[in-house]
C-alpha cells in the first residue's frame, strides 16, 4: 500500500474519533483499526520487555525501573485528557521517525547491544504517535515519552567507571560523620571499621542507584509543580545528585551506628530491610524542602 493510501485510512480513523470528541473511537471496527499498529509494536518489543524485566531484577542500579512504565502510562492518560475534542493532523509522508527507531532496534539486535534495543522503544512510541496523530500530539506527549527513558538501563561500562569513586566518596564521608560522634572509626578504601563491627561499602551502596531513582522522582515531582519555572525545574533535577549522595552517606552512617550500639545483626537487618526506604524518604524530604525554598509549592495564579 502506498503511503498516501495509508494516510487516507489514518485520516478517516481520526475523523471518526473527532466526531466522538475523544481520543479513542466508540465503534468497534474503528477501535480495532486504531489499536492494530500499537498491537504490532507491542508484539515486536515483547522479547525486549522480558529482557528489561530481568535487567530490573538483577541490576542493583535499576531496581526502580519496573515502576517507570506504569507511571508513564498514568502520565500518558493525564496528557490524553487535555487532548480530548482536539483535531489530529497525521503527516502525509513516510514514517521516517518510526522507521529510524525500528532501525535502531534492529541494529541493537544485530550487534547484541541491548542498550540500543531498550532505547529504541521510547523512540518507536514517539514515532508511532507522530505518524498516527501528528506533531502537536507528539509535543503534548513529550513529557511521558521522556520519562520512559528512565526505564532504560545505562551501558554497564558507566557504572563500572563511576561506581568505585562513588563508593570511596560515601565511605570517606560516612567515616568522618561517624567520627564526629566520638566513636573510634578508621577506613581502608571502602572498608569501614569500628570496635566490634566491620562494614564494606559495596557497589550497591555506592549511591548510584539512589541518584538514578531520585532523578526520576525529581523529574516526576516537578511535573506536578505547575508554578515552577523551567530554571527552577532544572535546578531541582540537578539537586537530585547531591541530595542522593548526602542521603547515602547518612544511610551508611546509620548502619555503622546501629552496629556499634545494637550489634552486627541489627545493623545488617536494618541495611537489608529498611535502609532503602529510609534513604529514599530522607532524600524526598530534602527535595521537597528545596522546592519549598525555591517557591515552587505555591499554587499557580
Amino acid at each position: 500500500m502506498k503511503w498516501g493510501g495509508a494516510c487516507a485510512i489514518i485520516r478517516a480513523m481520526r475523523t471518526a474519533q473527532e466526531q466522538q470528541e475523544g481520543f479513542l473511537p466508540l465503534q468497534t471496527t474503528t477501535r480495532l483499526l486504531a489499536l492494530a499498529p500499537w498491537s504490532g509494536l507491542f508484539l515486536l518489543y515483547l522479547p525486549v520487555f522480558f529482557q528489561l524485566y530481568r535487567a530490573w531484577r538483577i541490576d542493583p542500579y535499576y531496581s526502580h525501573g519496573i515502576l517507570i512504565p506504569p507511571v508513564a502510562l498514568l502520565l500518558f492518560y493525564l496528557e490524553r485528557q487535555k487532548l480530548a475534542g482536539q483535531s489530529f493532523a497525521p503527516p502525509s509522508g513516510p514514517p521516517w521517525w518510526l522507521g529510524s527507531s525500528l532501525f535502531v532496534y534492529l541494529l541493537g539486535a544485530w550487534a547484541d547491544f541491548r542498550f540500543l534495543m531498550y532505547l529504541s522503544f521510547p523512540l518507536s512510541v514517539a514515532g508511532m504517535i507522530h505518524y498516527l496523530y501528528g506533531r502537536e500530539t507528539l509535543r503534548a506527549m513529550a513529557f511521558p515519552l521522556g520519562f520512559l527513558l528512565f526505564m532504560v538501563p545505562i551501558p554497564y561500562t558507566i557504572p563500572l567507571a563511576i561506581g568505585f569513586p562513588l563508593q570511596t566518596f560515601s565511605a570517606k564521608y560516612a567515616s568522618a560523620l561517624v567520627g564526629l560522634t566520638g566513636i573510634p572509626t578508621w577506613r581502608e578504601g571502602v572498608n569501614l571499621f569500628i570496635p566490634g563491627f566491620h562494614f564494606i561499602v559495596e557497589r550497591g551502596c555506592s549511591g548510584l542507584s539512589s541518584i538514578l531513582a531520585l532523578l526520576a522522582l525529581a523529574v516526576l515531582f516537578t511535573y506536578f509543580l505547575p508554578a515552577a519555572s523551567w530554571p527552577q525545574r532544572i535546578f531541582l533535577w540537578f539537586s537530585a545528585f547531591p541530595i542522593a549522595l548526602v542521603a547515602n552517606v547518612a544511610r551508611i552512617s546509620a548502619v555503622i551506628l546501629l552496629g556499634h550500639f545494637f550489634g552486627p545483626v541489627a545493623a545488617q537487618g536494618f541495611y537489608e530491610n529498611f535502609s532503602g526506604l529510609v534513604i529514599f524518604g530522607l532524600a524526598f524530604l530534602m527535595l521537597y524542602f528545596s522546592a519549598w525554598w525555591l517557591g515552587c509549592l505555591r499554587k499557580e495564579s
